[in-house]
């Protein structure tokens, strides 16, 4: 049902007569009528959708050209009724074209520049530029460990935990080490680096739980590992990366957004 109509059960304004009130309260416990009512909801949800992506299939980011991910930024916060990005499903289309005027299509990197300004973002990147750095030189050792005595290491980690194919296993465990550390630290492809070591890291952090309990002393560093590479997973490399160069070459020759950019 449309949000801030009569029609929306939920709508408690003054225009709300006593009797739909009344019949509303009479019928919301019903299973029938919830069913009835759900079902209704999620065809408006999906027709808002559909004309949701109809209305913004032309933008693109008013700063850097990028067209996907987009945010709405209001030119004027004083004219704001209600943001887009949680509003675009609640409200009807009139009051959608409307909110949306008052904005200017931005990517989320934009975006925060807008509201925080260039050194602040500058700042962010370069945290996470040394966050990089940090977990991309101190890990990538331990992969070539790895491989420089891979039966030793597929004996104490691999065999113990009683998966298949302990050798096997034991290359993909260095290689995502070494190949994820080198892409953390010149942030190419930065996110599927941060995703090759928090997995090869989870499975370091399951063997040490099950071969010694939850000793501190085993899994401090464990838990540093893959709590920078998860942040780098969730927020990529920032603009000190290799991603960002590509995101800008991809805009301007209008190529393909690269997976894990």
């Amino acid at each position: 049902m449309t949000h801030g109509t009569k029609l929306d059960p939920i709508y408690t304004g003054d225009k709300q007569t006593q009797s739909q009130a009344n019949w509303y309260a009479e019928r919301k416990d019903d299973p029938e009528f919830k069913k009835k009512n759900q079902k209704k909801s999620a065809e408006q949800r999906a027709r808002k959708k559909v004309f949701w992506l109809e209305l913004t299939k032309d933008d693109v980011c008013e700063d850097c050209g990028e067209t996907q991910y987009l945010e709405y930024h209001h030119i004027d916060p004083s004219t704001k009724l209600f943001n887009l990005g949680d509003g675009k499903f609640r409200y009807g289309r009139k009051k959608l074209i409307c909110e949306k005027a008052k904005c200017i299509p931005l990517c989320p990197i934009c975006h925060r520049k807008r509201h925080y300004g260039e050194w602040t973002q500058m700042i962010k990147s370069f945290g996470l530029l040394i966050l990089r750095l940090s977990i991309g030189t101190m890990l990538i050792h331990h992969g070539y460990e790895k491989t420089a005595d891979i039966e030793n290491f597929a004996d104490a980690f691999v065999r113990p935990l009683g998966l298949p194919f302990p050798i096997f296993l034991s290359y993909i465990a260095a290689y995502s080490e070494i190949y994820g550390s080198w892409l953390i630290i010149f942030g190419l492809l930065t996110r599927l680096g941060a995703l090759s070591i928090v997995g090869t890291i989870s499975v370091a952090i399951y063997h040490a739980l099950a071969t010694s309990g939850f000793n501190i002393y085993l899994l401090e560093l464990l838990i540093l590992y893959f709590g920078g590479a998860f942040c780098v997973l969730c927020y990529g490399g920032g603009d000190f990366a290799i991603d960002r160069l590509l995101r800008k070459f991809r805009i301007k020759f209008n190529r393909p957004h690269l997976p894990f950019e």
